[in-house]
């Protein structure tokens, strides 16, 4: 006799890669005797979804909602398609009665980003573009910002090279573009450049242009000539250009300000320099003010922080809960973890008890089933498995965070228990050199960056070194940290050791090495060109050969003049100075 009935909605099932759709199975137990019905799903990689539950047990003419979780992952191995399963229903008391559910999900591309420039163009020597870029999915995108023109003359800088666009949000960065000073000898009026975004998780780009057209060069004597003294009377009055705080999580912040114009910075009332950043520790919801002052006026900023709360331990004497480990530990990324919180209903009722988690991103836990009801003075298990992400905005560290079981039959009626979290340190970093090639005469810059892809803070020991020992070598400091998920970028400045000025162009192959405590390093490679000043001596010897034919001619031909009775005589009478020069030869052989 078939005692089993589900109604599905796994038609028409579409997600995106790296984003999650949950459906919903309604399993009825048709049949008069209790049965324990199992789940099973095929088709699909097992890293690809969540079964709320594996197996259900239900009274006769009871049924059970089952959730089910698809979270295809964006990485290489998966690729956009339409993908067919197969979810089978079965009893385990009538292994004859099962359901065996076909249907299908289609797993679709990773929409790219979308970039927008404002103005398009700009009249004059320089300007500054707004760069927007929107993203129309629904997780965090990391975007890099590139910078292309085919002119030499058009030189510009990107406000932030990289951009972090939140879900169905946009991000902005500032491009200022100028011309070069030698864009006078050149008759072309427009310069068009073009922006590329490129997306880091699915690697897919999309470009905008911009064009700056040169304007004709107005002088106004007039206005040049006015008096300028006013432009000294002019009050400057105090402001405060930054005043933020920055977060990890609702856990831990710090304030960051800045201000222009001020003679005395104070915050809450305690001076401070005009530009810092200060780490506060909170329970509460708090408010920060921050004032700026000169004789002109005063600049006042308020800025509020709300830290996430967590419930401590409530005991309740219808509600026991207990949880095992209350510490746990796990890898960003990695397998996840499992904790078993044990339920019991201490009361003389029947009460079913919702679960809730607080403290933690609903990204890092999922519970296996979402309620639990009990008999009078009967205990269940409940198991809840940690799997926090490898993403940018996950951090190392400890997270505390509350269970909380709460009475669907007494409202208000509630028990807690806490435990901790501790995400495991982990480092990956990679460092590029650009340019690759660089020729010099007397010293020349590359530009490091390093950037850390891990959860963890990275501590690098940096050395730069060329193989023949022939360079020297200025940087800042040798010594760095980069936060999790950010890059540093510093400029290193080459020079030779010996400066030749004559000899053959001579390479130099540079590593740069960056290495942790750990013994774990990364290096990059570049090369740099020396150019000496003249490539041989044969241009010298062949400067002194002509100077050296120079001076036998004019000595000879000075000589010569000197016979007849020099320059003077050639000048007043030539005939003369021709017959004396005649009669001195002569004399040479007679």
């Amino acid at each position: 006799m078939n005692t089993t009935d589900v109604k599905t909605g796994l038609n028409n099932l579409a997600v995106t890669s790296g984003e999650a759709v949950q459906t919903t199975l309604v399993v009825t137990n048709s049949g008069n005797a209790i049965s324990q019905f199992s789940f099973t799903l095929e088709g699909l990689p097992a890293e690809w979804y969540s079964l709320a539950v594996c197996s259900t047990t239900l009274f006769p003419h009871d049924q059970f909602d089952l959730k089910i979780l698809f979270h295809p992952p964006l990485n290489s191995n998966t690729r956009p398609g339409i993908y067919q399963c197969s979810l089978l229903v079965s009893s385990r008391e009538n292994p004859v009665d099962s359901k065996d559910i076909a249907f299908a999900i289609e797993v679709k591309e990773v929409q790219a980003v979308e970039i927008e420039i404002s103005p398009a163009k700009i009249t004059g020597k320089k300007g500054s573009f707004d760069i927007n870029v929107r993203n129309p999915g629904r997780n965090q995108a990391s975007v890099q910002l590139q910078l292309f023109s085919a002119s030499k003359i058009l030189i510009g800088k990107l406000s932030s090279a990289q951009l972090s666009v939140p879900a169905c949000g946009t991000a902005g960065a500032v491009l200022n573009i100028k011309l070069r000073w030698f864009h006078y000898i050149y008759r072309r009026k427009q310069y068009e450049f073009t922006v590329a975004a490129r997306h880091d998780e699915s690697g897919r780009v999309n470009t905008v242009q911009g064009q700056l057209q040169k304007a004709p060069a107005k002088i106004n004597l007039l206005e040049r000539l006015k008096p300028r003294w006013r432009l000294f009377r002019r009050r400057k009055f105090p402001k405060i250009t930054v005043f933020e705080s920055n977060t990890e999580g609702n856990r831990k912040f710090s304030l960051a300000w800045a201000a222009e114009n001020a003679s005395t910075v104070s915050l809450e009332g305690i001076r401070v320099n005009k530009q810092g950043e200060l780490p506060v520790n909170l329970v509460t919801t708090t408010n920060f003010t921050l004032t700026a002052v000169n004789k002109h006026g005063t600049d006042i900023k308020v800025v509020t922080i709300e830290p996430l709360r967590i419930p401590g331990e409530k005991y309740s004497n219808r509600i026991l809960v207990s949880m095992q480990p209350k510490a746990l530990q796990v890898e960003a990324g990695g397998a996840p973890v499992e904790a078993l919180l044990e339920v019991m209903n201490a009361s003389n009722i029947v009460d079913e008890f919702s679960l809730e988690l607080i403290g933690l991103p609903e990204s890092w836990y999922n519970f296996l089933v979402p309620s639990v009801a009990l008999m009078p003075h009967t205990r269940e298990q409940v198991r809840v498995k940690f799997h926090p992400p490898r993403t940018p905005g996950v951090r190392s560290g400890s997270y505390s965070f509350a269970v909380v079981l709460r009475s669907q039959s007494l409202i208000g009626d509630y028990a807690s228990v806490t435990a901790q979290l501790d995400i495991l340190p982990a480092l990956e970093y990679a460092i590029t050199v650009k340019p690759f090639r660089i020729l010099f005469r007397r010293n020349c810059t590359f530009q490091v960056k390093i950037t850390n892809k891990d959860v963890s803070n990275a501590v690098l020991f940096l050395d730069i070194a060329d193989a023949d020992n022939g360079l020297y070598f200025k940087f800042k400091k040798d010594n760095l940290i980069v936060p999790p998920w950010q890059n540093i970028e510093f400029p290193v400045v080459v020079r030779t050791r010996r400066n030749s000025l004559i000899g053959d162009i001579k390479r130099y192959e540079i590593t740069v090495t960056a290495s942790t405590d750990a013994g774990q390093t990364q290096s990059a490679r570049c090369q740099v060109d020396h150019k000496p000043l003249l490539s041989s001596w044969r241009l010298i010897t062949r400067t002194l050969r002509y100077v050296l034919l120079v001076g036998v001619v004019a000595g000879l031909l000075y000589y010569f003049i000197r016979l007849g009775g020099g320059w003077s005589s050639l000048v007043r009478d030539p005939q003369t100075w021709l017959e004396g020069t005649i009669r001195h030869i002569k004399g040479w052989f007679y």
